[in-house]
C-alpha cells in the first residue's frame, strides 16, 4: 500500500512553508494505519492529521465560499476573534500598514471591514461573506500569520481555478501570487516553546488538480514550496478495502472457503484498477442497489465502468464457437492459414481469461494484442473485420484510425483530447470518445509505423495498464477490447553493398515451402525497425509473441480470393436488383488468366481486375440489354481485346 505522499506531508510540513497537493485530489484519501483505515475527504484528511500533530486551527478557503472551517465550529469563531483584533489595531492605528509585493489601489483592494457579517451552513460551517475575493485572501491570511501566537495552517482549494489562464495573468491574479511568494518567505514559527518542541509552523496548503495550472514562476526553484502528487489507489490499498468492507457486500456469507475468499480478493484487486476510491464505494452501492453477489463482481465493474451489465466476453456462446473459429475466419480471409491459427489462438486465451497471466495487471490489460505485419492487400484489415463480427457479432464493432492522419506532434490531441483551455477541449479525443462509446470492441491502428512518436508513447500506458486518462481527465478503460497494429514493416530491408558506399532494398518474398524462413527475417527486421529508427523497443516488447506475419497473394490465393469475392458479387445482384447471375467455368478461367497481372497487388490487386474486367462490362449489358427483375443473365465467356472485356452472354 503506497502512502508515500502522506509520508511526504509529514517530512515537508517541518521544512517547507508551502506545500501543493495536486493530482488525485477530489478523491477520498485513506486515514488511518496500513491495516485499519477510513476513506475521508481531503479536506478531513487534512484537518485530522494537522490536529494529530497539535494545530489548533486548520483554516479552509475557495473562490466560491470564501474562509470556512470544517469540524468544530469553535475553531472557526476562533479564527474570526483573532481577525478582529488585527482588523481593530489597524483602525485604531492608521499608521500601522502591511507589507505587500506589489503595489495596489487600496480602494479597490481594501478589505471589508464588515468582517462580521457571518453565517452558518448546516449548523457546521461558518463562512465570510461569500464574495469575498481571491485578492483579499493573502491579505487576510498574512495578517493573521503576523498577528497569531499559535501556529495556523491555511488550506486553499480549488487553486486551479484562481486564474484564467497562466501564461497570461492579470493584474490582480500576479497579485496574490506575488504576494503569497512574498508571505511564505516570511512565515515565521510562532514565538511558543511549546510549538518549537512539536516543530510547529504556519503552513499554506494549495490544492489544485494538476500544478500545471498554476504559474510556473511560484512554483519553480522555489525553496518554500514542496509540490506533492496523490496518485490513484494502488492494488494493495484496493485490496485493503475489500477485505475491511468484506461483509458489507451483498452474498459474503456464501463465500465460506478461505481459498475462495483469497481468489475473490485478487480478482477485486486486479479488475478494480484505475477505479478511485470514492468509485470503491460507488462500487458497493451499485451491488447493494442491483443485487450483484460477490460471486459476480466482474458484472458490477462492467456497471461502473461502462454503464452495461452484460459482458460480450462472458457469453457462452463464444466457449461453445471457438473450436470453429479458424474455419468462419477461413471463410473471408484467404491463403492466411498461418496467421488465422495465430488469431484463434490470442482470442481462445482472451475468451477463457487467460490473456497475460503472466503479467502482474492481467486484469486490467487488453483482452488481446496482436501486430499484422506483412504486404499490403494480403487480408490483415479484412481479418481485423473478421474478428470483430466473430466476438461482437458485426464489423461495426471495429475502430479504425489510419496512422498516417497522425504524423505530426499535436495530432496526439486527436486521439485523447485537447487539455483544457485549448481548442476542442469539449469535444473529447477520437479514440477515447469511440472506446467510451464502444467499450467491447476491436481497435485497428493502420500503418501504425507513420505514427508521430509521441503518440506512440501513449499506446504503451494503453497496452500496459489498459486505460488512458483523456485531456477532460476522464478515464478510459481498453480492459475489454482487442487491439490490432497493421504495418508493411519488414517487407523490405535496406543494406550497404560490398563497398559500403550506397544502400540498396532486399525485398522479402516468402517460399510457399519455407514460410517459417520468411517469417523470421520478417521478424527481425521490424525489431530493428523499433529498436533503431523508431527508438521504441519497449513498444514492440509490450506486444510479445503476437507479432503476426501475413503471406504475399500467390496465384492460387488469388484464385480463391477471386472466388469469394465473385460469390458476393452474384448475391449482392441477387439481394438489390433481383437478377440471377450465373457465371460459368469457362468464363471463370479467363479471368483467373487476366489476375496474374493484379495478384501481385495482393487481395486489392484481385478487387481491380474484377472490376474491370468483370463488373464494368457486366453494367453494360445490364444497363444496354434493359434486364428486368426476375430475369436470368448466364455468361458463357469473357473476350478481351486491346485489355477492355467484354462479357459472352448465352
Amino acid at each position: 500500500m503506497d502512502f508515500t505522499w502522506q509520508k511526504e506531508i509529514d517530512l515537508y510540513r517541518k521544512i517547507r512553508t508551502g506545500i501543493i497537493l495536486e493530482g488525485n485530489v477530489s478523491d477520498l484519501q485513506p486515514y488511518g494505519s496500513m491495516k485499519e483505515f477510513n476513506l475521508v475527504s481531503l479536506d478531513h484528511y487534512l484537518y485530522n492529521y494537522l490536529h494529530d500533530q497539535g494545530y489548533k486551527l486548520v483554516i479552509y478557503f475557495n473562490h466560491v465560499q470564501g474562509f470556512y472551517g470544517i469540524g468544530n465550529p469553535k475553531e472557526f469563531t476562533q479564527f474570526e476573534e483573532e481577525y478582529r483584533k488585527i482588523q481593530d489595531k489597524i483602525a485604531n492605528n492608521p499608521m500601522d500598514t502591511r507589507d505587500s509585493a506589489i503595489n495596489h489601489d487600496p480602494d479597490e483592494d481594501q478589505i471589508s471591514s464588515e468582517v462580521a457579517k457571518i453565517f452558518s451552513v448546516n449548523q457546521t460551517i461558518k463562512v465570510f461573506e461569500r464574495n469575498s475575493k481571491i485578492y483579499d485572501a493573502v491579505k487576510i491570511i498574512s495578517d493573521v500569520f503576523q498577528n497569531s501566537t499559535q501556529p495556523i495552517a491555511f488550506v486553499l482549494n480549488h487553486a486551479s481555478r484562481y486564474i484564467t489562464d497562466n501564461s497570461n495573468l492579470t493584474d490582480r491574479e500576479v497579485y496574490f501570487f506575488s504576494e503569497l511568494k512574498v508571505l511564505l518567505s516570511k512565515m515565521n514559527n510562532p514565538k511558543n516553546p511549546e510549538n518549537k518542541s512539536k516543530n510547529l509552523s504556519n503552513l499554506v496548503f494549495m490544492v489544485a488538480d494538476r500544478v500545471n495550472d498554476l504559474p510556473p514562476w511560484f512554483y519553480l526553484n522555489n525553496p518554500l514550496v514542496r509540490t506533492i502528487n496523490i496518485p490513484q489507489p494502488d492494488r494493495e490499498l484496493r485490496k485493503q478495502f475489500f477485505m475491511n468492507h468484506f461483509e458489507e457486500f451483498l452474498g459474503h456469507e456464501a463465500i465460506k472457503d478461505t481459498k475462495e475468499k483469497d481468489n475473490l480478493i485478487s480478482q477485486f484487486s486486479g479488475i478494480t484498477e484505475g477505479i478511485n476510491n470514492r468509485g470503491l464505494y460507488d462500487l458497493q452501492t451499485i451491488m447493494q442497489r442491483e443485487k450483484i453477489p460477490l460471486k459476480k463482481i466482474k458484472d458490477a465493474v462492467n456497471l461502473l465502468k461502462y454503464g452495461v451489465q452484460d459482458n460480450p466476453w462472458d457469453n457462452d456462446d463464444l466457449k461453445n464457437r471457438v473450436s470453429h473459429m479458424a474455419k468462419d475466419l477461413e471463410k473471408r480471409v484467404k491463403g492466411q492459414d498461418e496467421a488465422i491459427q495465430e488469431v484463434t489462438d490470442i482470442v481462445t486465451r482472451a475468451i477463457y481469461g487467460l490473456s497475460g497471466l503472466t503479467h502482474s495487471n492481467s486484469r486490467a490489460k487488453p483482452r488481446g494484442i496482436m501486430f499484422f505485419a506483412g504486404p499490403t492487400g494480403t487480408g490483415k484489415t479484412e481479418l481485423a473485420k473478421a474478428i470483430a463480427e466473430w466476438i461482437f457479432g458485426s464489423e461495426e464493432a471495429m475502430i479504425r484510425f489510419d496512422m498516417t492522419e497522425f504524423q505530426a506532434s499535436q495530432t496526439d490531441q486527436r486521439l485523447l483530447g485537447a487539455p483544457p483551455g485549448y481548442v476542442g477541449y469539449e469535444a473529447g479525443g477520437e479514440l477515447t470518445s469511440a472506446v467510451r462509446a464502444k467499450p467491447f470492441s476491436v481497435i485497428l491502428f493502420d500503418e501504425i509505423e507513420k505514427a508521430n512518436t509521441t503518440i506512440l508513447d501513449k499506446f504503451l500506458q494503453i497496452l500496459e495498464d489498459g486505460r488512458m486518462t483523456d485531456g477532460r481527465g476522464e478515464t478510459v478503460y481498453f480492459s475489454d477490447t482487442v487491439i490490432i497494429f497493421t504495418s508493411n514493416l519488414g517487407m523490405t530491408k535496406k543494406v550497404r553493398n560490398a563497398e559500403n558506399k550506397e544502400d540498396f532494398v532486399i525485398k522479402y518474398n516468402d517460399d510457399l515451402h519455407d514460410y517459417k524462413g520468411y517469417k523470421q527475417k520478417v521478424l527481425e527486421t521490424i525489431a530493428d525497425e523499433f529498436k533503431v529508427r523508431i527508438q521504441r523497443p519497449e513498444l514492440l516488447n509490450r506486444m510479445g509473441e503476437n507479432v503476426i506475419v501475413f503471406r504475399h497473394i500467390y496465384e492460387d490465393i488469388a484464385k480463391r480470393i477471386a472466388d469469394r469475392q465473385i460469390e458476393r458479387i452474384i448475391e449482392r445482384i441477387k439481394d438489390d436488383l433481383k437478377i440471377n447471375l450465373v457465371l460459368e467455368d469457362s468464363a471463370k478461367k479467363v479471368l483467373y488468366v487476366l489476375l496474374k497481372k493484379g495478384s501481385e497487388k495482393g487481395g486489392r490487386g484481385v478487387s481491380n481486375i474484377l472490376e474491370k474486367h468483370f463488373l464494368n462490362p457486366l453494367a453494360r449489358i445490364i444497363a444496354s440489354q434493359g434486364i428486368k427483375e426476375g430475369e436470368s443473365l448466364i455468361i458463357n465467356q469473357i473476350e478481351t481485346i486491346d485489355d477492355v472485356s467484354s462479357l459472352i452472354v448465352k
